[in-house]
C-alpha cells in the first residue's frame, strides 16, 4: 500500500501498463506514480516509457506530485492561460522551481533534457527537505567536479545534490532529452529519499 504525505491519499490497487517490464529499473516507479495519480499512460494500457517528455508535461508531473496550488501569476509570455498545463507551470514558476530563457519565455512543448529535470528536482528538494536546503548552498568541490563534469555548469552542483539524496535516477547522459521513464524514475526517487513517499 502507498501513502504520500502531501496528497493525503491511499492507493491499494496497482496501476499497470503492458508496455512497462516487472524487471524494469522505472518499474516500481511507474506504478506508484500512477498509482496515485501522479503519472498517467498514453491509452491502450501503455505508458511509452521511452517517449521523450516535454518541459509542460515534466511541470505538470512534478506540480501534481507536490499538490501545488495554481498560482494566477503568469511569468512566461509564451504559456497561454488556457493552456492545460499552465496552471502547473505558473505554481512551479512561482514556487522557484523553474526559469524561462531570460527573455521572458518558458518554451513549454520543447522537449526537457535530463539536466533540466535534474536542476527542477534539485530546486524541490532544497524546498522540501533541510539536507536538499544545505546542499544547494555548498560550493562544488574539485572532487565534485570531477565526477559531474560532463554536466553543463550550472546543472553540476543539481546534480551533485540529487545524488548526495540518493535520488540522481536513470542512465541518461545529462543533455539527452528526457524520457518518460526517467521522469518518473526521478521524480519517485525524490519523494522517496525527501520521506513523501514509501510503500
Amino acid at each position: 500500500m502507498f501513502y504520500n504525505l502531501l496528497l493525503d491519499q491511499e492507493v491499494s490497487a496497482a496501476v499497470r501498463f503492458t508496455d512497462v517490464p516487472a524487471d524494469a529499473w522505472y518499474a516500481r516507479a511507474v506504478e506508484t506514480l500512477a498509482s496515485l495519480g501522479m503519472v498517467e499512460g498514453v491509452g491502450g494500457g501503455k505508458f511509452a516509457p521511452e517517449r521523450t517528455i516535454t518541459r509542460a508535461e515534466f511541470s505538470a508531473m512534478v506540480a501534481s506530485a507536490l499538490n501545488l496550488r495554481r498560482s494566477d501569476s503568469a511569468p512566461f509570455s509564451d504559456v497561454d492561460p488556457s493552456a492545460w498545463y499552465a496552471g502547473a507551470v505558473n505554481a512551479m514558476a512561482a514556487k522557484g522551481f523553474l526559469s524561462g530563457d531570460g527573455d521572458g519565455r518558458f518554451r513549454p512543448e520543447d522537449t526537457i533534457s535530463y539536466e533540466e529535470m535534474v536542476t527542477v528536482l534539485s530546486s524541490v528538494a532544497a524546498w522540501a527537505t533541510m539536507e536538499g536546503r544545505e546542499l544547494a548552498e555548498e560550493s562544488l568541490s574539485a572532487g565534485d567536479w570531477g565526477v559531474y563534469h560532463d554536466f553543463s555548469e550550472w546543472a553540476q552542483i543539481p546534480a551533485r545534490n540529487l545524488d548526495r539524496l540518493g535520488a540522481l535516477a536513470g542512465s541518461q547522459q545529462p543533455r539527452e532529452p528526457g524520457t518518460r521513464e526517467t521522469a518518473a524514475g526521478l521524480l519517485h526517487a525524490l519523494l522517496e529519499s525527501a520521506g513523501l513517499l514509501w510503500d
